[in-house]
């Protein structure tokens, strides 16, 4: 009698922490490190053309899926959505490209190498705008510099940036032979507009 009195609430006890393991499991995604709730298509949080000023428009768009497109491409993502928008007068162009991974291990991952691969140290190195003080406190990991040591005649900045299993690269010309093509406050405005939408996924 006694021994079955045991039995039994030594089998409601494991079946308790076999509930609640599995509970963790498929609260955290599974074992595959996916997330509990649904995806949110990456080109639906890409910044459009009213984040530009006058004179800016949209010169390319589209998307890449794993296993339909080159792996050079999707870099281990599920989908990247990207963009590109182009001024003429001067001759400019601004970037954004965002990734979905399978999981915020992955994404994480991809900055960690994003980071150094586009924003090495080097003599001249990389600097905030004088004025720019914006810092998100939205993203998992947010790196943001420019550079004049790119292109001749050509300041560019660039945006890191992780939230949760979403990559956002961002990049900029700013300046072209001394004429400003985006200003701080510009800058500010894009960083701030990617921030309020990547916040939707957190």
């Amino acid at each position: 009698m006694d021994t079955g009195i045991v039995r039994a609430k030594k089998s409601g006890w494991w079946r308790a922490l076999a509930f609640l393991l599995l509970a963790a499991v498929l609260g955290s995604g599974g074992c595959q490190g996916g997330t509990a709730r649904p995806a949110v298509d990456p080109a639906q949080l890409l910044l459009d053309v009213s984040a530009y000023p006058v004179g800016w428009e949209l010169c390319e768009s589209g998307k890449y899926l794993a296993g339909k497109a080159s792996p050079n491409l999707t870099e281990g993502a599920e989908e990247v959505a990207f963009e590109a928008f182009c001024t003429a007068d001067p001759e400019a162009r601004s970037g954004e490209r965002i990734y979905r991974f399978r999981s915020a291990g992955r994404a994480a991952s991809k900055y960690g190498e994003f980071r150094w691969r586009q924003f090495p140290d080097f003599p001249g190195g990389w600097w905030t705008p004088e004025g720019l003080a914006y810092v998100s406190d939205v993203a998992d990991q947010w790196y943001f510099g420019c550079t004049d040591q790119w292109f001749e005649g050509e300041t560019v900045c660039g945006l890191a940036a992780q939230y949760d299993e979403y990559f956002v690269f961002f990049s900029a010309t700013t300046i072209v032979d001394g004429q400003e093509v985006l200003s701080v406050e510009d800058l500010a405005r894009m960083l701030q507009g990617i921030d309020r939408k990547m916040a939707g996924v957190r």
